[in-house]
């Protein structure tokens, strides 16, 4: 009783006094999910400070960081950290290119510790809202910056100066039927417009912040992804219905999900516009054209196929190529994510990481399950992160560290499951 009675306060401590630190979380947080693999500087900067300046706090008032809450995420971080170990030695056997392996271990086993500690002081505050905060304001910073740059581009205007859009990767194309953004930021479309459909779709056990904000964020978010002319991410939203019911079932949450049928109809009012407004022949044509023979990543998944077939067992480990040259700068890396890793981790490896998903993907359902827990936003979170990993089938985005924010959902809902202060934590 003494022991939660001083976790209680402790947590009322770190939501009221600590406002300025939750302030600098958000900000954290927004600033990886608007410009991932840009300003990468800045964000190390910013993670950094919000580590060291929360640590430094906590040993200063004589608390001590709950790091048995912290524990699953550890267990998690120490299997990617092995994986990345294990692997790098596979590829050094098999003659991969010693480039790959200072990346990998830069990827799996530095980045997994300072994923690891920020889940920690994540978890003395009220990471969900956290996170329900920098989601928000990420989505309404991503549609602005897209739909600066679309009209840039359009009117040639000279708005962002070269060396912005070379930073954010950004290039704008206008076609017959659609136009196609390419810019990093994109990418997070998934996890973003994910996690807001789930929110507008869930009745209670979600996080409220920011008010009329969410809404408009949700609204800019659908819009951008619309102009962004990414079949993936297009793809990804649509079937976000789909995802939320079966979410929805596996949570045994289906008595909180509710304005499915709203959004359907909302959706098949949009679908009516558009085939009146657009060039109908022309947009299909594109959206097929990803799955045609001569697609790019079609051609890809072939020799990726022939790769693992050629190592089976562990597979190639990294920095070997399938023998198909995608890039002149790291002729190891392709689009196929999950072809990937089938080729890069063979068998044995891909059977760790599935089981591993698995498991951690259970543990964030009982969170997300109202008769176990009362943490607000988990299935908001769970919901984004299976969209992400839908559109993640055919972009590599799980190769930078800004996207392994989304990844680390799950390992951070872990530390919620079967913890007796999940229910004060919502």
């Amino acid at each position: 009783m003494q022991q939660q009675a001083f976790s209680s306060s402790f947590e009322r401590r770190s939501s009221g006094a600590s406002s300025d630190t939750n302030i600098a979380g958000v900000l954290m947080l927004g600033t990886m999910i608007t410009f991932p693999r840009s300003f990468a500087e800045v964000k190390i900067a910013l993670i950094g400070l919000f580590l060291a300046t929360n640590l430094v706090l906590s040993l200063s008032r004589g608390r001590q960081l709950e790091l048995r809450r912290a524990l699953p995420a550890g267990v998690f971080y120490l299997i990617v950290a092995a994986l990345g170990i294990i692997w790098t030695g596979v590829g050094a056997i098999n003659g991969g290119d010693p480039e790959a392996f200072a990346d990998s271990l830069r990827l799996y086993v530095g980045w997994s510790a300072a994923y690891f500690l920020l889940i920690i002081v994540l978890r003395q505050f009220d990471a969900t809202a956290i996170l329900h905060n920098a989601i928000v304001l990420a989505g309404i910073a991503i549609a602005v910056v897209n739909a600066l740059g679309i009209y840039d581009f359009y009117f040639r205007i000279g708005l962002f100066p070269p060396w912005l859009l070379d930073d954010l990767s950004m290039m704008v194309g206008f076609h017959d039927g659609y136009v196609q953004v390419t810019s990093h930021n994109i990418g997070y479309l998934m996890f973003v417009g994910g996690y807001l459909i789930a929110w507008h779709c869930r009745s209670e056990g979600k996080q409220t912040g920011l008010g009329k904000l969410t809404t408009v964020s949700l609204i800019m978010t659908i819009a951008i992804t619309i102009f962004s002319g990414r079949r993936a991410t297009w793809l990804a939203l649509l079937a976000t219905p789909v995802t939320i019911l079966v979410l929805s079932i596996l949570s045994h949450s289906m008595v909180r999900t509710r304005n499915l049928g709203r959004l359907l109809a909302v959706g098949a009012v949009l679908a009516v516009v558009a085939l009146l407004i657009a060039p109908v022949d022309e947009t299909l044509d594109f959206v097929q054209s990803a799955f045609s023979p001569e697609d790019e990543r079609s051609i890809q998944s072939s020799y990726l196929i022939d790769g693992f077939l050629s190592f089976p067992v562990m597979g190639s480990g990294f920095g070997m190529s399938a023998g198909y040259l995608r890039s002149d700068v790291s002729p190891w890396l392709y689009e196929l994510t999950y072809h990937q890793i089938l080729f890069n981790f063979g068998l044995v490896g891909t059977a760790v990481i599935a089981v591993t998903a698995w498991y951690y993907f259970r543990q964030a359902l009982r969170v997300a399950d109202p008769a176990r827990s009362t943490v607000k936003g988990a299935f908001e979170l769970l919901c984004g992160t299976v969209t992400f990993l839908i559109g993640t089938y055919s972009n590599p985005y799980l190769g930078s560290f800004d996207f392994l924010l989304v990844i680390a959902v799950l390992p951070l809902l872990s530390t919620y499951a079967g913890s007796e202060m999940s229910n004060r934590d919502g």
